[in-house]
């Protein structure tokens, strides 16, 4: 074995996967990594080598023979590239075995999967009250394969089982912001710079004139629970894990067949409604209620951005390679990263007010697409439908287990973000 670290990168040209290794290159012992960069465009791969000094291997997710060599040389593989690339993952993971029956070492295998496999069919409907924690394996285990979870999770856990890699499952909700860095800055940037889902819904408000919502846009990715309702007796529990659900992201829902209010006054039990637009007050929440009318977040959620995002990377990879104490990995190593939630509505309105301002749209005010519109701008009223799902989650084991906590929490911050996002994907939708 080399004295250096070999680590194959797939995905350094993506919003995640770019941000992700520029947070690994940063670290103080990089320069005991020897990293190889598989990339698909010649062009991007020169300067991805000019600029961060790494090997690159021409090639994509669709080469297993190239994906099983160079993952038999690395002591760490990260692919960033694509959640449910089954047969590439079955390569990667026949090449880290090679490795393993050579040295008998274990190799690190980091995959991105993504918190959409939690999709249900609410279809703009309603806000579940359903959160998923990643400690809630059973819940996991039995997730269906769907157009957008090919359930590769289950080839890197029995892969782990079978004692020949370490693997770690790493799910991020919607991700926001601006990266910056030697891969996003300047006038051609290499990597990308903005999350595929406000493009996509940049596009699609720029195409009907308004931006447009499935059903009434009350579903929400990603949840936030404040620490303090944590051990709240008050709180209710249902049969996966203990919620509290802040009603400010309920007003535009109501509830469909097997989402009666009945399940969801369970769900807000100890939670004391205010007339709409206001925060609740939360048994055990310190939380203030606003003036009557202001419509606004909470103050103490917190939202992911694409730095957080890559620190949780940063902090796991640093823990599995260097670090003291065990990190879940296998059946127990997924993670989920995320850090707020908000309603697909609130998202599109603020898309649509950066439109506006812009002079790309008229109308900032979502409105419900038809079944035609849903076909004519997602392909299909199924693709659809997955961004008209909840996907509430809780990210505990990056809290408990490595002592991630998000940085960038403000409101403002927030909006100025995804408005900025909005302008990147504008810029493109113009190219």
């Amino acid at each position: 074995m080399s004295s250096k670290i070999t680590i194959f990168y797939i995905g350094a040209t993506g919003y995640i996967g770019g941000s992700v290794l520029q947070a690994i290159l940063a670290h103080p012992k990089a320069d005991t990594f020897e990293v190889t960069a598989l990339v698909r465009n010649e062009t991007k791969a020169k300067a991805i080598e000019k600029a961060l000094g790494i090997k690159i291997v021409l090639g994509s997710l669709e080469d297993d023979a190239l994906l099983t060599e160079y993952s038999e040389k690395a002591d760490v593989v990260f692919q960033n590239a694509s959640a449910n690339a089954f047969d590439a993952t079955k390569a990667i993971l026949a090449g880290l075995k090679q490795r393993f029956d050579k040295t008998g070492k274990k190799p690190l295998f980091f995959h991105t999967w993504g918190i959409a496999v939690l999709v249900d069919n609410a279809l703009g409907e309603y806000l579940s009250p359903t959160v998923t924690s990643d400690y809630d394996l059973d819940t996991i285990d039995k997730l269906p394969k769907t157009i957008i979870n090919s359930r590769v999770d289950k080839l890197l856990v029995e892969a782990d089982a079978d004692g020949y890699t370490t693997t770690f499952i790493i799910a991020p909700a919607i991700i926001y912001g601006r990266p910056r860095g030697p891969l996003f800055d300047g006038p051609a940037p290499i990597s990308a710079l903005v999350t595929g889902v406000v493009t996509k819904w940049a596009a699609a408000a720029a195409r009907k004139g308004r931006p447009g919502i499935i059903g009434k846009g009350a579903n929400a990715w990603g949840y936030y629970r404040d620490p303090s309702v944590r051990t709240d007796p008050s709180v209710r529990t249902n049969d996966r894990i203990s919620v509290i659900v802040h009603p400010i992201n309920l007003q535009f829902g109501r509830p469909a067949q097997g989402n009666t209010e009945e399940k969801q006054e369970a769900a807000l039990e100890g939670v004391t409604m205010q007339p709409q637009f206001d925060s609740p007050t939360c048994s055990g929440c310190s939380a203030k209620a606003h003036k009557a009318g202001e419509r606004r977040f909470p103050e103490d959620r917190q939202y992911v951005h694409i730095d957080d995002n890559a620190d949780a990377y940063y902090r796991l990879f640093d823990a599995a390679l260097f670090g003291s104490a065990q990190v879940s990995h296998g059946r127990e190593g997924y993670f989920w990263i995320e850090a707020t939630e908000h309603t697909a509505y609130e998202v599109h309105k603020v898309i649509g007010e950066a439109l506006v301002a812009l002079g790309v749209i008229g109308e900032a005010e979502p409105a419900s697409l038809t079944a035609d519109e849903q076909v004519k701008f997602y392909g299909s009223e199924e693709y659809a439908a997955f961004f008209a799902a909840n996907t509430r989650s809780k990210g505990d084991r990056l809290r408990k287990e490595l002592g991630w906590a998000p940085k960038h929490t403000a409101q403002k911050e927030f909006i100025k973000d995804i408005k900025e996002d909005t302008e990147v994907a504008a810029k493109a939708l113009k190219a």
